[in-house]
């Protein structure tokens, strides 16, 4: 069932879509199909039916005694909504969160959003607790823990490190754990760095790899940044259709969103 929702979504096919859900209505695939459809609509820029899909979700994971299945929907929507420029409500999902459970994917994830948001502190925090309870465990000591650390590097504007952090673990990338995070963020800071060619290599390999992280906003974030990214190095064809392709598949996203914005105003500067 979950390859057939996978494949609808590929697809672009909402009828097959709609019709995984609604089989799964009432059986316990409920909360899981619910919270990938929440992803699908983080996909699509469609925050407000994601926050509302979560909340569903989370509620039947809890029901079910599956606290961190609930903890980790809750931080998919927080990441992303980080991503979106949505922070206050990023920072309340981490916190909702952290009352599901402390686990080692969970620590690692909030500390993520956190760090996003330019909490340096709490990211810190929730990193330093999940060393301490998992200090012998691969994906967190040896995968997670550098991107974390990158991650707050870049916030706190320290570029070259974040760099480095990033370059020590590039063998995890696009992998199963990691998925596109360690692409995604270097690019970003390769873009702080004014490195447009180096930015753009970043965000072509996820959007060349459409089975890694297959439901990541971040995919959809890719072309607006990849846009960003050619425009820097002077390939404005290329950065026209890479706007073009972000605007399109957010042609029905929620208008209000700041990275949207943003996004359609750079792209009318590009057009004159």
């Amino acid at each position: 069932r979950f390859n057939d929702l996978m494949f609808a979504f590929l697809r672009r096919d909402w009828g097959g879509i709609n019709s995984q859900v609604e089989w799964a209505r009432g059986k316990p695939q409920e909360p899981d199909v619910l919270s990938t459809l929440a992803s699908i609509y983080l996909y699509f820029g469609q925050l407000k039916k994601a926050e509302q899909t979560t909340e569903r979700a989370v509620d039947l994971y809890s029901k079910a005694q599956r606290q961190e299945n609930a903890a980790q929907t809750l931080l998919t929507l927080a990441n992303n909504q980080a991503r979106f420029g949505k922070c206050q409500e990023a920072k309340q999902n981490v916190k909702q969160a952290l009352t599901h459970s402390r686990g080692r994917a969970v620590l690692a994830n909030g500390s993520l959003a956190l760090a996003a948001c330019k909490d340096v502190g709490q990211a810190q925090s929730l990193l330093d607790e999940s060393l301490k309870r998992f200090p012998l465990d691969t994906a967190t000591a040896t995968m997670a823990a550098p991107l974390v650390r990158a991650a707050m590097e870049h916030s706190r504007g320290k570029a070259e490190q974040a760099l480095q952090l990033l370059e020590s673990i590039r063998a995890y990338d696009l992998s199963l754990i990691i998925g596109i995070a360690n692409n995604y963020l270097r690019g970003n800071v390769y873009l702080d760095l004014r490195k447009g060619v180096e930015a753009a290599q970043e965000y072509q390999k996820i959007i060349d790899r459409r089975g890694v992280d297959v439901f990541s906003a971040g995919r959809t974030l890719a072309y607006l940044q990849l846009a960003r990214a050619a425009s820097l190095a002077g390939d404005i064809p290329r950065s026209r259709k890479a706007y073009q392709d972000f605007l399109g598949l957010w042609k029905d996203a929620d208008q209000d969103l700041p990275v949207l914005i943003q996004a359609k105003k750079e792209y009318e500067l590009l057009k004159q």
